[in-house]
């Protein structure tokens, strides 16, 4: 009954442990799940943005550079009559707009080439200037122009960079392409020239498109995350694939990307790729390509994944400590509910659980004693209840020693003592139990005796006729004369 008891409370205390530490737990992984996907969502978005700054930056400079050239431009043909009818004008004009284009292009991050080209109709067909940066030294070389009547105008792959923007009459963006007169893919940005609605030609700078390759491969996020660049439905810059490849030749159609893919802000969603969720923040650059910086998702949580590891273990370890704290508690609890505090045997209480749960076991080789001091009153009422409570510790004391570990003794109440023993060998214990009290000597309370009175079991008696058969018993010793053990 006792250890049933026990048990309840330890379960009782255990579920409501694990029930709490299970909710908080939860409560604080899912926390920090959500807050480390913020915190995810904004990393991506926010490299996402810084990148597409230091490209814009690049753009918008090639485009001030270009504007500037053309504003340039403009105010130095002063004379549009002579232009159209001087070679040696057009070659005074170029000159001069040569030194200009030089400065303006040594100040341009990125810038490969920079070239003004006048139109072949009022102009020489290689008219112009194109300076291209030496790669070994960096200064900006005058190369012989492009002969344009070798094209016709509809050839955008040798000479779209001049009609493309003629053609549409705005500056233009040309993205990456392959100049077959370099053979170099370029990115340019093209301004045609008008002087009184007159096409005159058109000012442009080139950037190197390895460039702008470099910037995106050099960018990373987490451990395997990367950028990649589109232009409507083309790749135009991926570390798995060329210049120009179908999007969705790559990326099957999924909403979040699709939506990043139309939309003009910055867009964050997820994606699979190659069996690999991932996710993205994606935002359009100013020449009009989309930046997308993606993580795999395993990546991003994987701090999640650790703090959700460090909290179940922070859990268990909290749960194992309360198990052993509650045990701990527990069992102080019981042993002060179950021992007699003055001679620290087992108390009554406690008998009888044990009793009651073990009652099935006894056989009829077990009996069950009551006994106690003789004359205690006279005890206590000569030497003292001090001396009195002394006498008790002594004969608990004798009682365990001569006992032994075997036998289940507790104090019943008062001087009385209560146990269970095999009646084989309870005479002959008792007895010796009976002569150590009587040898003790010089002792506070002078001296005692004990008389004991004993009923063995028989199959069907209750605790009632046991403890009623031991008590005639006692009786029976006490008056015989005391200090005696008498059995039935």
């Amino acid at each position: 009954m006792v250890n049933a008891f026990k048990m309840r409370m330890v379960l009782c205390i255990l579920l409501c442990t694990a029930a709490a530490i299970l909710a908080v737990g939860s409560v604080s992984i899912l926390t920090a799940n959500h807050i480390i996907g913020d915190a995810a969502e904004t990393t991506l978005e926010l490299r996402c943005e810084l990148t597409a700054t230091k490209l814009n930056h690049t753009i918008s400079s090639m485009e001030r550079s270009v504007e500037i050239l053309k504003n340039q431009s403009v105010a130095g043909l002063q004379d549009l009559n002579q232009f159209q009818h001087s070679d040696a004008y057009v070659d005074n004009y170029t000159e001069h707009m040569t030194g200009i284009m030089r400065v303006m292009a040594e100040n341009t991050p990125g810038c490969m080439a920079v070239y003004i080209r006048f139109n072949p109709e009022i102009a020489r067909t290689t008219s112009g200037a194109f300076l291209v940066r030496n790669p070994k030294n960096g200064f900006f070389m005058m190369e012989t122009p492009t002969d344009l009547s070798q094209f016709d105008p509809s050839d955008d792959e040798h000479v779209g960079w001049f009609y493309i923007p003629v053609r549409e009459h705005r500056p233009v963006w040309l993205l990456p392409y392959e100049n077959k007169n370099i053979n170099v893919y370029m990115v340019s940005y093209v301004i045609p020239i008008y002087i009184n609605g007159i096409n005159v030609g058109v000012i442009g700078m080139d950037i190197d498109y390895r460039y702008i390759q470099k910037m995106i491969q050099n960018i990373s996020v987490y451990s395997s995350g990367y950028a990649f660049l589109t232009y409507e439905d083309k790749i135009m810059e991926h570390k798995d694939y060329p210049v120009y490849t179908s999007i969705y030749d790559v990326f099957s159609h999924h909403y979040d990307f699709d939506k990043a893919l139309q939309s003009n802000g910055t867009v964050q969603g997820n994606y699979t790729y190659q069996g690999v969720g991932k996710s993205f923040a994606s935002t359009r650059l100013e020449n009009g390509m989309k930046l997308f910086i993606c993580a795999p998702a395993t990546e991003i949580y994987t701090e999640s994944r650790q703090l959700t590891l460090i909290i179940v273990c922070i859990a268990v370890i909290s749960f194992l400590l309360i198990v052993l704290i509650s045990k701990y508690v527990i069992e102080h609890v019981m042993r002060v509910a179950n021992i007699d505090e003055l001679t620290g045997i087992s108390n009554r209480r406690y008998f009888l659980d044990v009793f009651q749960t073990q009652k099935m076991a006894y056989e009829d080789d077990y009996a069950l004693f009551l006994l106690d001091i003789d004359h205690f009153k006279t005890i206590n009422d000569t030497y003292g209840h001090n001396n009195g409570d002394i006498a008790l510790q002594d004969l608990t004391t004798l009682l365990r020693d001569t006992m032994g570990s075997d036998v289940l003794v507790a104090r019943w109440g008062g001087d009385e003592f209560i146990g269970v023993i095999k009646s084989s060998t309870a005479e002959e214990r008792l007895n010796s139990l009976l002569e150590r009290v009587r040898q003790a000597k010089d002792r506070p309370y002078g001296s005692m005796t004990i008389s004991v009175g004993v009923q063995r079991f028989h199959r069907g008696m209750t605790f009632t006729e046991l403890t009623r058969g031991a008590d005639e018993a006692l009786y029976q010793s006490k008056a015989q004369g005391r200090d005696r053990v008498t059995i039935y």
